[in-house]
């Protein structure tokens, strides 16, 4: 099993949901807490994926890295520590992959 969340992000500054889901689901144990990574999707409908990335790492904060399997896509990743609740074995180490997709209106 592999764990995705995803966010509707209307414009590409509109990145609290998303930030919210990573802080207070994934890094908590609440969402995913038998796997080490995870992924985050946004569906972008204005504005520049990179400027969500730039956001995330503001925001978050953490550093984003590109994937190496994927030049083309806006798709990358980040590693945190996540809070383990006492007398859980659940994975500390987390991989967040974070993938934007645009939205055309048409």
């Amino acid at each position: 099993m592999w764990p995705l969340e995803a966010k509707v992000l209307r414009t590409d500054g509109a990145v609290a949901p998303y930030i919210n889901d990573l802080k207070n689901e994934f890094l908590t144990c609440r969402y995913a807490p038998f796997s080490s990574e995870g992924a985050m999707i946004g569906y972008l409908f204005s504005g520049d994926p990179h400027n969500v990335f730039r956001h995330l790492e503001a925001k978050v904060p953490c550093q984003l890295f590109h994937h190496p399997a994927f030049p083309g896509r806006d798709h990358k990743y980040s590693e945190h520590i996540r809070y383990v609740p006492a007398g859980k074995s659940h994975p500390p180490h987390f991989r967040c992959h974070h993938l934007i997709l645009r939205m055309r209106r048409e």
